[in-house]
């Protein structure tokens, strides 16, 4: 059967198949809606890490390379206030500390012209008082307690950086970087101080860090703060196992996560050394200032993530609502389906009973009719065997006897129970030695046409009941055409595929062909049920073609009818084709 009627044969089959095929759909649709879900959230995961990474990487550089810049400016100034502390310094050894006023005061005035880093330029004697300034000062100025003073007069230190300290002429927060005076015999005359504006500083951190929250500091090897942006009053020194202490004494450079003991920030740290001098320049960014700008892009890159998702969720989800109703369809058409195929199989089993109820009663009167007459001629019979007569009544229970045998044979080759003896056959000689007896079998308004194919292949089947099927279609065909006509009987070697009831490789086909009036529809729909007849009662049992078909099958082969209104009727018999 070609596969589109197959499909339309087997409803249940091709619903159960749609079903699977609707499981997988939904199973799949499932794991893609997970998939929608779960791949965007890792990747965006994935996203997350990196660019967070990229930040903090990008925030070290960042602090490094600011770090960089406070230290190039702070070592150009701290090299000029050496450059300006050798000049007073020359200038103040030529003259005696009694000696030293004005014309040092106003030389000092023009080093610290233009120069905003510098607060004043003191000269003080060995006891601290001022004996020279760069700004005016009333008389009696000591400063024998600041720092680098009492460093200076307690040894040579070279250049010395003080602490921080509020000065009391100017009033800016400044910081000492001194040198000591000697005498011509090479003690201690006093000290050549510069106070370095703690504010310019804190300015050019100001200006020149990056516009986010930052803490810059000029911080001296031993923690002592010189310089803050943003400026804070006296702030705190910083403890000498500060994690940013620790780390300026094991590298000149670097950075560090610290948080601060003050107000418990995290920050990262960048900080820098001053080549040749005993300060430290750092910078602070908190971890908030670097995560902001990340958080921002991931929440951007998070929106879309989540837009997408939901859009491609909401397309998943209605294509997984319309497969699911697709599969609640064909659950209910296939309970539909196998409740039909109940009701079918009832109403088929229903008809059989009717088939079998009908086939009883034909066979019940066929038998009934080949039995009166053996009865009625027994039972005269009985006792006048010397009756004239016996002899014609023995040859009629004899006949009917015979008839009622034929039937039988009839029956079990319709069920493909008749017992056949099977012997390589070969076709054409068969039916090329029934010639005669087809011909007698016709009428002489009928013509018989023999086209016997001359190699024809030998058969595997019972050469009698070959004989008997041909001459039950023969006789068909001049039923059929009742006045005249012709029957062609024809054979061929043929090759099937499946196409005749699943038969499939080599065969001989022998084709009984009329030019009778033909079949209609329902009439050739059932052509091959036994006990169906479109003769009139008591002109045929309805086994002939039934019985045909039934020889076919238990020789391994079949056989097919086709038939048009006015073209007549081709009844076909394979038999597979045999090579022993």
């Amino acid at each position: 059967m070609p596969e589109g009627l197959e499909r339309f044969a087997e409803p249940e089959a091709l619903i159960e198949s749609g079903l699977r095929r609707a499981h997988q759909a939904a199973a799949l649709l499932r794991g893609v809606l997970v998939a929608v879900i779960v791949l965007p959230l890792i990747f965006l995961a994935a996203f997350a890490w990196t660019t967070y990474d990229v930040a903090r990487a990008d925030a070290q550089k960042l602090v490094q390379r600011t770090v960089d810049v406070f230290h190039e400016n702070t070592l150009k100034i701290f090299e000029t206030q050496e450059l300006i502390l050798r000049q007073v310094t020359l200038l103040a050894t030529r003259l005696p500390m009694q000696s030293i006023g004005l014309d040092l005061s106003d030389a000092m005035k023009d080093l610290q012209h233009g120069r905003d880093q510098i607060a004043a330029i003191w000269v003080l004697d060995e006891l601290g008082d001022v004996r020279a300034s760069s700004t005016p000062v009333t008389s009696g100025l000591n400063g024998s307690d600041r720092d680098y003073f009492q460093a200076q007069r307690q040894a040579d230190v070279g250049t010395y950086v003080g602490k921080a300290f509020v000065g009391r002429v100017t009033g800016r927060s400044s910081f000492g970087f001194s040198r000591r005076l000697l005498s011509r015999s090479g003690a201690f005359a006093g000290v050549v101080s510069i106070s370095v504006s703690a504010d310019y500083f804190s300015d050019f951190f100001h200006r020149m860090a990056p516009e986010i929250g930052h803490v810059a500091w000029l911080v001296r090897a031993d923690g002592q703060p010189l310089a803050r942006d943003p400026p804070v009053p006296d702030p705190p020194p910083f403890a000498p196992d500060d994690p940013l202490m620790r780390a300026t004494e094991l590298a000149d450079s670097g950075v560090l996560w610290r948080t601060s003991r003050i107000d418990g920030i995290e920050r990262l740290y960048g900080y820098r050394r001053v080549l040749g001098y005993p300060v430290v320049v750092a910078m602070a960014v908190p971890r908030s200032a670097i995560l902001e700008p990340w958080l921002q892009h991931l929440l951007l890159a998070g929106l879309v993530t989540i837009a997408a998702i939901g859009a491609l969720s909401i397309m998943t989800g209605f294509a997984l609502r319309k497969t699911r109703r697709e599969e609640a369809a064909l659950i209910r058409l296939l309970r539909e389906a196998r409740h039909r195929e109940d009701i079918e199989a009832r109403l088929r089993h229903a008809q059989k009973l009717e088939a079998l109820g009908q086939m009883t009663g034909s066979v019940a009167h066929d038998f009934g009719n080949l039995l009166m007459p053996i009865l009625a001629n027994l039972q005269l019979l009985q006792g006048k065997l010397d009756d004239p007569k016996a002899p014609a009544r023995i040859n009629d229970a004899l006949t009917a006897a015979e008839l009622g045998a034929k039937l039988v044979r009839s029956l079990l080759a319709f069920a493909r129970q008749q017992p056949l003896e099977f012997a390589t056959v070969d076709v054409k000689a068969v039916i090329a030695g029934m010639g005669a007896l087809l011909q007698h079998a016709l009428t002489s308004h009928h013509r018989l046409v023999l086209e016997l194919a001359p190699e024809l292949w030998p058969t595997y089947a019972d050469a009698n009941q070959l004989e008997l099927s041909v001459l039950n279609l023969v006789l068909n065909a001049r039923d059929a055409m009742k006045e005249s006509g012709t029957v062609r009987i024809a054979t061929a070697n043929c090759t099937l595929a499946g196409e005749d009831n699943g038969l499939a490789g080599e065969c001989v086909a022998i084709a009984i062909a009329d030019t009778g009036p033909g079949m209609p529809g329902e009439v050739l729909a059932r052509a091959f049920e036994p006990f169906f007849t479109t003769k009139e009662k008591g002109q045929g049992t309805g086994l002939g073609l039934a019985s045909v078909y039934g020889f076919a099958r238990q020789c391994g082969g079949s056989a097919t009818i086709e038939s048009t209104r006015g073209n007549g009727t081709t009844v076909t018999i394979y038999l597979p084709r045999t090579r022993s």
